[in-house]
């Protein structure tokens, strides 16, 4: 069980350099603005799903600016 526990931390501190924690900042900026109910969307969460970020970056951002994003309306 720690060993699971090990591994997963690990999994999350992964990608750690800035560059790859700017990329999921940014792209979990974008997916955080888009509307959630169209094909682009997935598309794109698919898409940077598959590149080299941070991804635990990645999803905290998209919540972030998933709440954010109704004030900008």
């Amino acid at each position: 069980m720690l060993d699971f526990l090990i591994k997963i931390l690990k999994a999350i501190n992964s990608n750690s350099h800035p560059g790859e924690i700017a990329h999921a900042v940014c792209c979990g900026m974008m997916l955080g603005f888009l509307p959630k109910d169209n094909l682009l969307w997935y598309i794109v969460f698919i898409f940077c799903a598959f590149l080299r970020i941070n991804k635990s970056a990645y999803g905290l951002m998209i919540i972030v600016f998933s709440f954010i994003a109704p004030f900008f309306d």
